[in-house]
């Protein structure tokens, strides 16, 4: 089935490639730019950007980033739907990818100075270490003792099974 052209060369309603461009290239630059700061993410970009929000990120910035994600899969996953405005997209992709090229590394100032200090997280580190080994050790005495019940019983089981065959057996042989 073919579309009819318009006078510009386009296929009528079909969304301009600038902007196809535009919004592939800001989404794949801020998917990079998230990956570095923030880590891998299997979710993609929706997941980076909840994680650089639960960072302390700027809220405008987040909003922004998440605007830019929804346009950018509009357009692409919607064959007839254009940016709805190209130039505030451009420009919020712009202020997204200046603050994640910050010194900073994404993050704001007043998000680093609440960070826990190096030697509290490590005690925390340490104390959650010791109560993780501590409730092993409980889980293991617990399937240990379910376990010795599961086999003693699987013997019960396997006993009461050989002389029941070893009955038949006789009973077999008398019948003969």
């Amino acid at each position: 089935m073919t579309t009819p052209e318009s006078p510009t060369g386009k296929a009528a309603g079909a969304v301009p490639i600038l902007h196809v461009y535009l919004a592939a290239t800001a989404a794949r630059e801020m998917e990079a730019a998230l990956q570095r700061h923030v880590g891998a993410c299997e979710g993609g970009l929706r997941d980076a950007i909840e994680a650089w929000r639960c960072r302390g990120a700027p809220r405008a910035l987040v909003a922004a980033a998440h605007y830019l994600r929804r346009e950018r899969n509009h357009v692409l996953h919607h064959p007839a739907r254009p940016l709805a405005d190209a130039a505030r997209f451009r420009s919020l992709a712009q202020q997204v990818l200046h603050h994640l090229a910050s010194p900073a590394g994404g993050m704001p100032a007043p998000a680093a100075q609440h960070a826990l200090p190096e030697t509290m997280g490590a005690a925390m580190v340490d104390e959650m270490r010791r109560d993780s080994q501590a409730r092993l050790a409980e889980l293991v005495v617990a399937n240990q003792a379910r376990l010795a019940e599961l086999v003693a019983a699987s013997k019960a089981r396997l006993a009461a099974l050989r002389a029941g065959a070893q009955r038949a057996r006789s009973l077999h042989g008398r019948a003969s």
